[in-house]
């Protein structure tokens, strides 16, 4: 049997071989078929965030966090995703609950959803640090948080003084 080797990683894979038309041969039917197994020797992907950071206004409701797979993989893959800092605060600035991406076999690229908050306070640039983390049909790979800069929008409050007639 010739195996034709690929480079996607996939679960194991099994083949039957059945015998029939056996001349002056005495068998059992169980000795009719041979099960061989083809052995994933594929590594299997990296997962990573596709940059280390982005920024924003804060009038941007929806944000995309790209995390990408470096190469096809034929299983599923899955990998976990939460706030691990930053100086944003959660709900007044943002909101992202923790997950899971799941990437189905054949895809590479799925996006961490960051909702953000269009407040009415004048502050400083607020970060979010999102970190990946346990993989399952993948590795980590280089850049497994992204810091992503939310940038103030508001105007500076002014203060004025009437004249004042005693």
């Amino acid at each position: 049997v010739t195996v034709n080797g690929d480079t996607t990683d996939e679960d194991n894979e099994t083949f039957f071989v059945n015998l029939s038309d056996l001349t002056n041969l005495t068998t059992s039917g169980s000795d009719l078929q041979g099960v061989g197994t083809i052995t994933n020797d594929d590594e299997p992907p990296t997962v990573a965030f596709n940059l280390v950071s982005s920024q924003g206004p804060e009038s941007s409701t929806a944000v995309n966090l790209e995390v990408r797979l470096s190469t096809v993989s034929g299983r599923t893959v899955t990998v976990d995703y939460a706030v691990t800092g930053g100086t944003a605060n959660d709900p007044a600035d943002f909101s992202l609950p923790s997950g899971t991406l799941t990437f189905a076999a054949g895809d590479t690229s799925k996006n961490v959803q960051l909702s953000v908050v269009d407040d009415l306070l004048n502050e400083a640039n607020e970060t979010v640090i999102v970190t990946l983390s346990n993989p399952f049909h993948a590795t980590l790979g280089s850049i497994t948080f992204h810091t992503y800069t939310i940038l103030d929008n508001d105007p500076v409050p002014t203060v004025s003084i009437d004249d004042v007639s005693a």
